[in-house]
């Protein structure tokens, strides 16, 4: 009884990559096919939602909200690490948030902002504004 002898190693591997090579081009064009045929360029696909560059903005009254949130989270773990609340989290995380944080000129503009949107609605002037990117 005869048998063949292995195949060497060379030459499995080379002709792999040859075939994963030939395999990847033809994915390459199959893929600068497709996006050529996508109409909505600037899109992200991720898994079954498509997202365009303007769902990612923030409108400005949700950058005001970001920005209050980020000044709530520096001043409530600054005084949690005033007051000695596990020490060890809250120093961290008061220096983390301190340095994120907005000036505190941005809370004193959200406060004004809020107090001429009651001073409006009250005088019965609708305040809806629609959604506008920040700049």
């Amino acid at each position: 009884m005869t048998t063949k002898p292995p195949p060497t190693k060379g030459t499995v591997g080379s002709q792999e990559l040859v075939q994963l090579r030939s395999q990847v081009t033809a994915l390459s064009r199959e893929l600068e096919v497709l996006q050529e045929r996508l109409p909505g360029l600037g899109r992200l696909s991720t898994g079954s939602a498509v997202l365009s560059v303007e769902d990612l903005l923030l409108s400005a009254e949700e950058v005001q909200e970001a920005a209050l949130r980020t000044l709530w989270l520096a001043h409530y773990w600054g005084l949690a690490q005033s007051l000695g609340n596990i020490p060890q989290l809250a120093t961290g995380q008061a220096e983390r948030w301190a340095s994120a944080a907005p000036p505190e000129e941005a809370l004193h503009a959200a406060a004004a902002d809020v107090a001429e949107r009651v001073r409006l609605r009250s005088q019965g002037v609708s305040t809806n504004q629609e959604h506008t990117p920040a700049r």
